[in-house]
Order: C-alpha cells, then structure tokens, then sequence
C-alpha cells in the first residue's frame, strides 16, 4: 500500500530521486552518450528513459559497491573485523545482512539514504561477524562503534519505506 509521501515511481522529468540522502530532479536529456549521469541533478539519456527503472538499479548497484564497499574497509579495519565477501544485493525486506562464514549482503538501496545510516548497517553487519544474534552483547557491541546507533536505527525504521524505486 502506497502512501501520500511515498507515491509510485513514474520516472518522469522533475521527479526526485535520493543519492546520499539528497534528492535530485530527473532531466531527461537528448544528447548524452551515458545513460544516466548525476550532477545537479540526474540527466537521463532520452534512449533509456523507457528502461529507466533498470538504469537507476545499475547506476545505484554501482555507486553502492563503492561507497558501501569503502565504509565496509574501512569499520573492519578500525575494529579488527575480518570478513570474506561483500555484496551488493537487490534485498527488499533486509538492508543487510551477514552469513556464517563472513559473507556481508547490503542492499542497494542503502545507497539512497544518508551516509551515517550506511554506516550503522555496515556496523550493525560488521558486529554480525562476532556475534550472530541480537543480543544485549550484541548490541553493546554496534554501541562501542557507533554510540548513537539508535538515533540512525530510527531514521532507517521511520524512513526506509521511502528509499524505494517501485
């Protein structure tokens, strides 16, 4: 069910669409070899505005393995964290998650909120890796990293339904 502040995606010239926890209009632009480039805002090649949908999954899958993966180096190696893998996934009910043996799974959409969200899902995983629960221990652990994780948990809660391309 959609909401008044959540209303369906038409990728039409003016819609916003959110990088980083930015959002930034849509131009649909005629001369433009790349599909989709973002300044200003994000220019949309006339030829693939009728697969738009697919070029922003392939245009945020990209940018979110670069920035996730950075933020992902980067709390490991501050923290002693030892990880096999990442992903970037196109998980709709989960933001992340984190296998038995060290395999760490983010969404793309991740890529659309603010980057201190990405990061509470990048410890939150992370801490994954030291204890698979959601224990007091655990979460005693995503404090020790990020002391105001609840404040970044609620914004993910209160919010998350919006970072969405459907």
């Amino acid at each position: 069910q959609r909401s008044l502040d959540n209303p369906a995606r038409k990728f039409a010239a003016g819609e916003e669409f959110p990088y980083l926890g930015i959002s930034y209009p849509l131009e649909i632009v005629h001369k433009q070899d790349q599909t989709l480039i973002l300044r200003d805002k994000f220019y949309l090649a006339e030829f693939a505005s009728l697969n738009a949908k697919a070029v922003f999954i392939d245009w945020y899958k990209a940018q979110a393995a670069l920035e996730i993966g950075d933020r992902v180096e980067i709390y490991a190696q501050l923290n002693g964290y030892a990880f096999k893998r990442f992903r970037i996934t196109s998980a709709k009910t989960r933001w992340g998650s984190c296998g038995p043996h060290g395999s760490l799974n983010f969404s793309y959409r991740l890529i659309m909120a603010p980057i201190e969200i990405i990061d509470y899902v990048v410890v939150h995983e992370l801490a994954h890796l030291r204890i698979m629960n959601h224990s007091k221990t655990f979460w005693g652990e995503v404090q020790k990293l990020m002391p105001d994780y609840d404040v970044q948990r609620k914004w993910l809660k209160d919010n998350g339904h919006r970072l969405t391309l459907d």
